[in-house]
């Protein structure tokens, strides 16, 4: 692969100098750019039967469009090459832009290649992972224990946010439930002095709770038939269809 495998090409400008030629002297003219482009010194041989061949012409042909495509073309007899003043100018360009990125970057790494992994984020923010923040507390003994994550109770005031809501919403829960429960989290938080690293996570792990921790229903007690007999108010009662609990012994 050539060493710039992009040519820079200014659409205006070439046409502006191209609207002389036919469609066939428009693609030899291109086709010779792009050949001299990759080359090391940006030029073309002067041999104009493998000219005729790189235009993709016959040698007759070539004979023919050869005057006007190569007018653009600069020929030096001593070294028996032919250069487009345009390209060489603009292979300069990106050979100096090319060098002088390169150069940028090589400082860029060195200045850090002492540093350890923690300045990775200042050089490559979307692949470094973010350090986890420490909190240092001073033991009775003097010693220093760092702690992983800051902890802190339910704010004051809390109230539950629209995509907190949302969260529940979108597990099944009806905006009554979802409102009882944010006062029962509230409540048993606030009761109970919680700490939290991760209020959110919290609420989450709450909403996946619910209904899992009620009170089983009491089955309500079966309809009486003719004949049941029970004690009420202490005396022995039967059941009687349209009159109800009658006693036994009345």
């Amino acid at each position: 692969m050539a060493e710039f495998p992009a040519i820079p090409l200014f659409t205006d400008a070439y046409l502006a100098d191209t609207r002389h030629l036919t469609t066939e002297e428009h693609g030899a003219y291109l086709l010779l750019i792009m050949e001299a482009w990759r080359r090391p010194m940006c030029s073309l041989p002067d041999d104009d039967d493998l000219l005729a061949r790189l235009a993709g012409l016959t040698p007759e042909r070539w004979g023919e469009v050869k005057k006007v495509v190569m007018a653009f073309w600069t020929r030096d007899g001593r070294r028996k090459t032919w250069t487009q003043k345009r390209l060489v100018k603009e292979r300069d360009f990106v050979t100096k832009k090319s060098a002088s990125q390169a150069d940028k970057a090589a400082k860029r790494w060195s200045k850090k290649k002492n540093e350890d992994a923690a300045a990775l984020p200042m050089q490559c923010p979307e692949d470094a992972p973010t350090p986890t923040p420490t909190l240092e507390k001073t033991e009775p003994n003097g010693s220093v224990q760092k702690k992983a994550s800051r902890r802190s109770r339910l704010p004051d005031g809390w109230s539950l946010s629209d995509d907190w809501a949302a969260y529940a919403q979108a597990k099944g829960h009806d905006p009554a439930t979802i409102a009882a429960e944010a006062e029962r989290f509230a409540n048993h938080h606030r009761s109970h002095g919680s700490l939290m690293a991760d209020w959110q996570a919290a609420w989450r792990t709450w909403v996946g709770n619910i209904g899992r921790f009620a009170p089983p229903r009491k089955a309500p007690a079966a309809s009486p038939t003719i004949g049941d007999t029970r004690i009420i108010d202490g005396i022995e009662k039967t059941y009687v269809p349209h009159t109800g609990w009658v006693a036994v012994h009345a």
